[in-house]
């Protein structure tokens, strides 16, 4: 899901600098984020999932200021299809988080953890959202440059 969310982008890009050029701070983060992104520790993934999430919520917001745009068959697909990958992912964040959560009681309660200790498991971190994400974004704030 990750993946295919990836290859959205690109696509998600191209339209959007069509029709708002002057946005392109939001469009470089975004594309910047995408090409840094490769193998890395699962905490490190965690926190560029988040910076990606809140970069494709950015654009979105430019688009709203696009009439235009929004009624780009084009980007109405792209959209469509990241909507839905994004329900997809944040339900497999959920399902993640809960293994992560039976892993780590596994890990602190006896008698696994005696194992969990010989083996040298530890606890894992679980996806949660910044703080940035959790609030809702100053929109007026992004468009003056």
């Amino acid at each position: 899901m990750l993946k295919k969310r990836f290859d959205l982008i690109p696509g998600i890009v191209a339209t959007v600098k069509q029709y708002a050029r002057h946005e392109q701070d939001t469009l470089t983060q975004l594309t910047e984020l995408r090409a840094r992104t490769g193998t890395m520790a699962t905490s490190e993934r965690v926190q560029r999932e988040n910076q990606i999430s809140h970069a494709l919520g950015n654009i979105m917001l430019v688009a709203e200021n696009y009439p235009e745009l929004r009624a780009s068959e084009n980007f109405q697909q792209l959209q469509r299809a990241l909507n839905e990958l994004e329900e997809q992912l944040s339900a497999a964040r959920r399902a993640y988080n809960a293994a992560v959560t039976d892993y780590n009681d596994a890990v602190q309660m006896l008698p696994t953890s005696l194992v969990a200790s010989l083996l040298k498991h530890q606890r894992m971190a679980v996806f949660t959202a910044e703080a940035a994400e959790r609030k809702n974004p100053d929109v007026q704030a992004m468009f003056q440059s």
